[in-house]
């Protein structure tokens, strides 16, 4: 193999490499701004598909969900591990208690993690505990 032909296969290689990184960055976008509406229209239950191993909510997590109104959603801070393979995003969410008739603030840490089996992006955190 010349080193001509060397060259273009590294390059074929590295160029590979960095659509597939590309393709998981819009990936991971999409999967947060999907999540991000979800949350803003206080879909609770639908946030849970977002989980790996998703499970349902309890009668306590309904009753307490059922009060709460969802007021804003902004990212803070978003860190990507080199190889891509995690996310770490920091939200403040604003949200109505019903209930109590005020509103609060929440710094919601969550941690993404990419499954190479199904080339998707799950939440390996829990949902944030709202507070009364």
């Amino acid at each position: 193999m010349t080193i001509m032909s060397r060259l273009v296969l590294i390059f074929v290689i590295v160029l590979a490499c960095a659509c597939a990184s590309e393709q998981r960055l819009e990936d991971l976008d999409a999967t947060l701004n999907l999540y991000q509406n979800k949350f803003r229209w206080s879909n609770f239950d639908e946030l849970l598909q977002f989980r790996r191993q998703a499970k349902s909510l309890g009668l306590d997590d309904y009753k307490r969900l059922s009060v709460i109104r969802i007021t804003s959603y902004e990212e803070k801070q978003r860190i990507l591990t080199d190889d891509m393979s995690q996310a770490e995003q920091i939200v403040m969410i604003g949200y109505y208690d019903k209930e109590s008739g005020t509103e609060h603030q929440l710094l919601d840490k969550q941690l993404w993690k990419y499954d190479e089996e199904n080339q998707s992006w799950f939440l390996d955190s829990e949902l944030p505990k709202f507070a009364p």
